[in-house]
């Protein structure tokens, strides 16, 4: 007896009913398409532009809310008058004032936003001006060339000179110029790389990092060229690397330096 005829036998025979109505297997209905609750409001509107719900004129007033409604909940940085920050300050301005969604009325509404101290007395002052007229007063008060190279020099140059063994001092030292170039432009850093300006940022120094560097900037100036803010950084990044390098720091001792303890590491 094969398979079939074992299984048939544990089963009592009943006769089938041949009215019975012909079995059709249960389906489930679709699933109803759910919407995201985090959709985005730009996403419902281009979904209502696509269906020709929206006109253009539509859109953009929806756009220019939504603008509205963000710089209303927005606490940005607030410009100060510090030359140094003049050109961070700028691109925040480009972000979120200038990217062609607002009237110039709200730009000026929102300005003050972005601005404090001698500043926001400075836009009281002009007030009735056009956004284009207030930012060439703000430029020609804060934006100048020589005035932010000149402030970002002092905030390289205020400090101590740093000792042969005050790596950690170097390594902040190699931090601060190539903070102040992302704020720079062509026309800033050329302002900041004058020799004056380099001499004093390379008097921090220890003594044989200038050594360095001064052969550094004669092969510089044997391509034909002079050495720029730029050239001062990556060799001030390269040697606090090294001397900060796991490989070359063996041992840690402190020094008390009046009310402080300041970190020495001993060479390997």
């Amino acid at each position: 007896m094969g398979k079939i005829d074992r299984w048939s036998a544990g089963l009592d025979a009943k006769p089938l009913n041949p009215e019975a109505a012909d079995f059709v297997p249960e389906q489930n209905p679709p699933a109803a398409a759910t919407a995201f609750p985090g959709s985005t409001a730009k996403a419902k509107i281009a979904e209502r532009l696509t269906a020709n719900e929206l006109s253009t004129r539509d859109v953009d007033s929806t756009v220019v809310l939504l603008k509205l409604t963000m710089l209303q909940a927005m606490q940005p940085v607030q410009f100060s008058g510090n030359p140094s920050d003049y050109t961070t300050f700028r691109e925040r301005l480009h972000d979120n004032l200038e990217d062609e969604v607002l009237s110039d009325s709200q730009k000026l509404e929102f300005l003050p936003k972005f601005v404090t101290g001698e500043v926001y007395e400075v836009l009281a002052r002009v007030a009735g001006c056009s956004y284009e007229a207030i930012m060439e007063i703000l430029h020609e008060c804060y934006g100048n060339p020589a005035a932010v190279a000149v402030a970002c020099i002092e905030n390289l140059t205020n400090g101590p000179k740093l000792s042969n063994s005050d790596y950690t001092g170097l390594r902040n030292l190699a931090e601060q110029p190539e903070a102040a170039l992302k704020k720079f432009r062509d026309c800033y850093e050329q302002e900041a790389s004058t020799m004056a300006n380099l001499k004093q940022i390379v008097r921090r120094l220890p003594s044989y990092r200038i050594n360095k560097w001064g052969d550094v900037s004669y092969s510089i100036r044997e391509n034909g060229r002079s050495p720029r803010l730029s050239d001062l950084a990556k060799f001030v990044k390269r040697q606090a690397a090294i001397k900060n390098d796991p490989g070359f720091v063996v041992e840690r001792r402190f020094q008390r330096q009046g009310s402080k303890l300041r970190p020495i590491w001993s060479r390997a």
